[in-house]
């Protein structure tokens, strides 16, 4: 699975219609309205702001809009793009600026799918480096040596106890979890989840 490492903007024109495509890193499904909001403010004239997303590390999460174009003929060639070349974690916003001369459903399909292929051909990807999720809840001196050992913690909190959570990379997830309860003498309350 592979993951945008930057956002790309590129435009084509077929029939004197202008596609500009945004292909836009994202984390939750909570950023796609922000996204839709900004650029269809930046292009408010604009006729059509077709988008397809992909979330999650088996690309659970997906959707895709034809807004206001024939059904299955903007958003859906998209959409299928992002899947079958195994995109995740990315928003696709292809804006459509009318031309006058009308494209016929397969004409769509083409000038949809040249734009986003286009910002793909443009765009730097990484691999997905799929991880899980640990709850800890441990004493303070256990808390430092957990911290000695670089894990990436992105949650904390500090009462009589630490609660920390912790993404680990699948990879080495058991020999992390191991040293974890070897720093802890197996006296941290550890609870897995999975992302």
């Amino acid at each position: 699975m592979k993951i945008l490492t930057k956002p790309v903007r590129c435009e084509i024109t077929v029939l004197k219609s202008i596609f500009i495509c945004d292909i836009i890193p994202i984390n939750n499904e909570n950023e796609i309205k922000e996204y839709l909001k900004r650029i269809k403010k930046e292009f408010f004239d604009a006729k059509h702001h077709v988008y397809a997303y992909v979330l999650g590390p088996k690309q659970n999460i997906f959707k895709c809009n034809d807004d206001g174009e024939p059904q299955k003929t903007a958003g859906y060639p998209i959409l299928n793009i992002l899947l079958k070349k195994e995109i995740t974690n990315t928003l696709v916003i292809v804006t459509r600026y009318f031309g006058g001369t009308l494209l016929g459903t397969g004409g769509l399909v083409r000038a949809y799918s040249n734009a986003c292929l286009k910002a793909i051909e443009e765009a730097t990807f990484s691999d997905l480096i799929e991880k899980r999720k640990i709850n800890i809840i441990c004493s303070y001196k256990d808390y430092q040596e957990i911290l000695r050992c670089g894990f990436q913690i992105v949650n904390s909190s500090f009462t009589t106890s630490v609660y920390l959570e912790i993404e680990i990379p699948v990879s080495s997830f058991d020999d992390d979890l191991n040293k974890i309860k070897k720093i802890t003498n197996e006296k941290a309350i550890i609870n897995i989840f999975d992302i």
